[in-house]
């Protein structure tokens, strides 16, 4: 398989969250994040199929932290079911992956200070 990524995804530390528009529904843990873009596992509501547009908005903020970053248009890569750790668990969660369609300078800087504090490694 090839990579495709442009660039070094890092692994989200807990308390790393994404929230898309709000008529998505759409707020969970980062798993990992880069300069072009981010997955974030959510759980999932009765509709999970339910396509994203084409483009939405993209909150990325730290637990105790409030709202780090806002507006940052997305494009969705993908989403996915995700198997459950246990045969106990009920509760279905997906993973969506979105790039970043446009940044400004200012929300790449903030972006990158985001990466520097709230990662541990790579993925």
């Amino acid at each position: 398989m090839t990579e495709r990524r442009f660039a070094k995804r890092y692994r989200a530390v807990d308390g790393a969250l994404a929230a898309l528009s709000p008529e998505s529904g759409r707020v969970g843990q980062i798993r990992n994040i880069s300069l072009h873009g981010l997955a974030f596992r959510y759980i999932a509501d009765e509709s999970p199929k339910a396509d994203l547009p084409g483009t939405v908005k993209l909150q990325i903020m730290f637990a105790g932290q409030g709202v780090w970053l806002e507006g940052v248009s997305v494009k969705w890569v993908a989403d996915i079911d995700i198997p459950p750790d246990s045969s106990f668990s009920r509760i279905p969660l997906r993973q969506t992956s979105l790039q970043f369609t446009t940044l400004t300078n200012a929300q790449k800087k903030r972006l990158q200070e985001f990466i520097h504090r709230y990662t541990s490694g790579n993925n």
